[in-house]
């Protein structure tokens, strides 16, 4: 019988920081993998959090990078990227009044273009522009949330931005961008990403992990490890009056 099956498997705090910082180290000689998942708060558009594993051989005094693979299979440090505006679960969008016509939004691959043209003549992937912002607003709100609308997101409008989020953040998350930065300002309210280490990973005589934090601003970053793929550890049972171990 495996100690996972009879055991609730821990997590540590090991992070909470405004700026670039380095985590807590947790051991590795209880379990086969450490994931470590990171909430970040808001993002303006261009920032982003960059989670870098680090690895110790005392405990975290001393450390370096996790060499990992890139995807054209050449040697690179073990990171992962949370990024403003890219698979979050909660994004907003702040138009300018009258925003230009030719303006996009494009969410999830689908693009909404702005128009000047009468109420009647504006097709479902666009968005009337307005020099009042409320009813701007609106407008972009209910062609995300109309006939040309993206699966899983919805929009709510307020008197000057608009808020994007998911149905089932399990299943969806929001990517948004513009070709008018200026006009429609896009910001993430919220983001989470990860980075799963494993033992494998590691460089001989190293067995403490961490992961440095590389913040270029937004929201403070929290990261939690937890511990998975826990080793093998046989329980002890009486048998017939004698101890045995059970595989």
């Amino acid at each position: 019988m495996n100690k996972l099956l009879s055991e609730v498997i821990g997590m540590a705090d090991v992070l909470l920081c405004t700026s670039t910082a380095t985590s807590d180290f947790v051991p590795m000689n209880s379990c086969r993998k450490v994931l470590f998942v990171a909430a970040v708060g808001a993002l303006a558009a261009g920032q982003s959090v960059i989670l870098t594993g680090r690895e110790s051989d005392d405990g975290g005094a001393t450390n370096q990078a996790i060499a990992g693979v890139s995807a054209a299979g050449l040697p690179t440090a073990l990171s992962a990227t949370i990024a403003a505006n890219t698979k979050v679960p909660e994004a907003t969008i702040t138009p300018a009044a009258a925003t230009s016509a030719g303006s996009t939004l494009t969410i999830n691959g689908i693009k909404y273009t702005a128009t000047t043209a009468s109420a009647t003549a504006v097709a479902t992937d666009q968005f009337k522009t307005s020099s009042a912002a409320a009813t701007l607003c609106t407008n972009i709100a209910n062609a995300i949330n109309g006939a040309a609308g993206v699966p899983g997101v919805k929009a709510a409008a307020s008197a000057t931005a608009i808020t994007l989020t998911v149905d089932n953040p399990l299943e969806t998350t929001i990517t948004v961008a513009t070709n008018n930065p200026t006009d429609l300002v896009l910001a993430t309210t919220r983001a989470c990403g990860y980075l799963e280490v494993d033992a494998s990973m590691l460089s001989e005589g190293y067995d403490h992990v961490g992961v440095l934090a590389t913040i270029t601003g937004g929201g403070p970053t929290r990261v939690i490890a937890i511990p998975g793929d826990l080793r093998y550890a046989p329980m002890d049972q009486a048998v017939a009056g004698s101890a045995n171990k059970l595989a």
